[in-house]
């Protein structure tokens, strides 16, 4: 593995944390009746899944250039 995919990995690690994070306050301000709670909870559960998407998508490119790139090299 190399630093970049170790990097990707650490970066979508904290990504589903800040999320489980955010929904967690999120859950536990709607139960309460607590719109301080929740005005906490909601940034952290947003960028969570930005975050996670964002990473995701580069995820989902890169692997379709990877699969491109191996059938140029293969073909069938």
């Amino acid at each position: 593995m190399n630093s970049r995919a170790l990097a990707s990995y650490i970066s979508v690690t904290l990504a589903i944390a800040a999320g489980i994070v955010g929904m967690g306050l999120c859950f536990n301000a709607v139960l309460a009746g607590d719109l301080h709670e929740l005005t906490l909870g909601v940034p952290p559960l947003l960028i969570g899944l930005w975050w996670a998407g964002h990473e995701l998508g580069r995820s989902m490119i890169a692997s379709r250039m990877r699969h491109g790139q191996r059938e140029n090299h293969h073909p069938s």
